[in-house]
């Protein structure tokens, strides 16, 4: 048994050993074996977090010797630290002494260290470097070029509608019945203009929901974000119809998971609003439909009718009255808005 044990040891070893040589962790050229920095940071790490260097041999087939011998190179090779200056460690020190919430944001810190270290004295640009410097804040991004286009997606009222599916379950003397509320909710004033409830998520509850939004709107947003969970069978569909009316569809994607938040918070706040209701229906399921579609009716209600500070205390419903005209002069701002949609599609569609 212990024989078979170390067997099983052994043929591990030597799979992880394949598996490191065809990530790059090990080289292996039969005069001298190296291993790759991440893989040395990696079993450091591992080892500072208390995993024995014997455990890690077991695992790896690396001996404990050479893994000890990982940290003498890294700390030879580790470039020395400049001594900070007085004012990045007073502002370390700062730092270090705030709370969570006054970290979030640099003009919260900033008010800290007005109150509470009214000695140092340093412009907002400034402090923000030093943070930079410290390893505390990021550069920022470079701005957009095409900065009409952006104005036009933030600003302008049914550029782009979001939407997603979300499974409403309702549950009627003991029979659960489970139906699709597909919505779409204008990115710019927050206004739900479109719904559908079916049986499931589909090219049918997306069109449905889109149509609707069409009745709400007067016309077809420019493009329309949506997930990635739709299967490429009912996309297709999707495409055929969009590609008729001319709207752009733009695909959220990985590592922008915020990119629909406004349909996502928007069924996170129906999750926690939503109360009683009334039903008519002759059958179980006409009773339970009936329930799905007065909630939403309720919900859809609440939301367009409460005032927004953006829009100047008027409701997303007084602001889109049916009577939105785009100007004359944005279409230049809109033409450039569509290119860079089909642009982030392509960039996107080549990310799968």
């Amino acid at each position: 048994m212990v024989e078979q044990l170390l067997k099983n040891i052994k043929l591990l070893q030597e799979l992880f050993r394949l598996l490191l040589i065809k990530s790059g962790g090990i080289s292996d050229n039969q005069e001298r074996i190296s291993y790759a920095p991440w893989l040395k940071e990696a079993i450091i790490k591992l080892h500072d977090k208390g995993c024995p260097y014997k455990i890690i041999e077991l695992a790896t087939g690396i001996s404990v010797k050479t893994m000890e011998n990982f940290k003498i190179t890294i700390q030879r090779n580790m470039p020395q630290k400049r001594p900070l200056s007085e004012l990045h460690q007073l502002i370390l020190s700062a730092w270090n002494k705030s709370k969570h919430h006054q970290r979030k944001y640099l003009y919260q810190f900033r008010y800290h260290l007005d109150v509470y270290y009214p000695e140092i004295k340093i412009s907002f640009n400034e402090l923000r470097q030093v943070l930079i410097d410290l390893g505390l804040k990021y550069p920022r991004g470079p701005k957009i070029k095409d900065e009409g286009a952006t104005v036009k997606k933030k600003f302008d009222p049914h550029t782009i509608w979001e939407g997603d599916g979300k499974q409403m379950t309702i549950v009627l003397n003991g029979e659960i019945f489970q139906y699709c509320w597909y919505a779409f909710i204008d990115q710019s004033t927050t206004l739900l203009v479109g719904s559908s409830v079916t049986n499931t998520e589909s090219s049918a509850s997306f069109l449905k929901a889109l149509k609707e939004g069409k009745k709400t709107a007067n016309f077809f947003a420019m493009g329309v974000l949506i997930d990635n969970r739709m299967p490429e069978s009912e996309l297709s569909s999707v495409q055929e119809f969009c590609k008729e009316y001319g709207i752009t569809i733009v695909r959220t994607f990985p590592g922008n998971s915020k990119s629909n938040g406004h349909i996502e918070n928007n069924f996170g706040i129906f999750e926690r609003q939503v109360s009683q209701i009334f039903v008519q229906g002759s059958t179980p399921n006409d009773i339970a439909r009936s329930i799905a579609k007065n909630i939403i009716e309720i919900f859809t209600q609440q939301r367009n009718h409460s005032p927004r500070k953006k829009l100047g205390d008027r409701t997303p419903a007084e602001v889109n009255d049916g009577n939105i005209k785009r100007p004359e002069h944005t279409k230049s701002a809109l033409e450039a808005l569509r290119d860079r949609f089909q642009k982030e599609e392509i960039n996107i569609d080549n990310k799968f």
